[in-house]
């Protein structure tokens, strides 16, 4: 019941707030996610996006954070790109975030359930990609969206069909098991990203 209400809300409700600390976990990777945190670029762009997603679109975040899903800090640069961070569930990423210093723009790709969009691939947005791909442990229901654009990303985040593909196809992930990847886990990133703490 609760899985149903929540697939259909278009506001996400909190329903805990009690988090899983890993104390030897968030030692480890704290200096790497300050010094990310604290890049203007990942900060004004890329943060509020990632933010926005862990709110809207990942079924009680607290809850099943580092079980579920988690979030690293990459923050590598290579030709002229850096990779900052990836939300995960199960082997899948849903969210790559980075940013194109090249032609200055934030960059975001989400991989989502492809079904909710039928009909609605022409969203007449230049600004919005829709790409025919898929990691096979997601499964073939599920195809990328990748912008270049800040208030795009923001925009999608308030579409309801994008809201309904992300926590359809986040939720099928989370019932696959548990996520692998606890070990990259970023506790310090997700400090920013969680609703409560990050003062919504």
């Amino acid at each position: 019941m609760i899985k149903k209400k929540w697939l259909s809300s278009y506001d996400s409700k909190i329903m805990h707030y009690k988090r899983v600390e890993d104390l030897s976990l968030r030692a480890r990777t704290a200096k790497r996610a300050e010094k990310m945190i604290s890049d203007q670029k990942f900060s004004k762009y890329v943060l509020p996006v990632m933010k926005k997603y862990a709110e809207k679109c990942i079924i009680d975040p607290y809850l099943t954070e580092l079980t579920y899903w988690g979030c690293t800090c990459i923050n590598t640069i290579s030709n002229n790109f850096r990779l900052y961070s990836r939300i995960n569930l199960r082997f899948q990423e849903v969210l790559t975030s980075g940013y194109d210093y090249a032609h200055n723009k934030a960059t975001f790709s989400w991989h989502l359930a492809k079904s909710p969009f039928e009909g609605y691939f022409d969203t007449g947005d230049y600004r919005i990609e829709f790409i025919d791909h898929y990691y096979q442990s997601g499964g073939q229901d599920q195809f990328q969206i990748y912008t270049e654009d800040f208030d795009a990303a923001m925009w999608l985040l308030d579409n309801e069909v994008f809201i309904l593909a992300a926590k359809s196809f986040n939720l099928s992930c989370m019932r696959k098991g548990a996520q692998p990847y606890a070990k990259t886990h970023c506790p310090t990133l997700a400090d920013y990203l969680l609703p409560e703490l990050a003062g919504s």
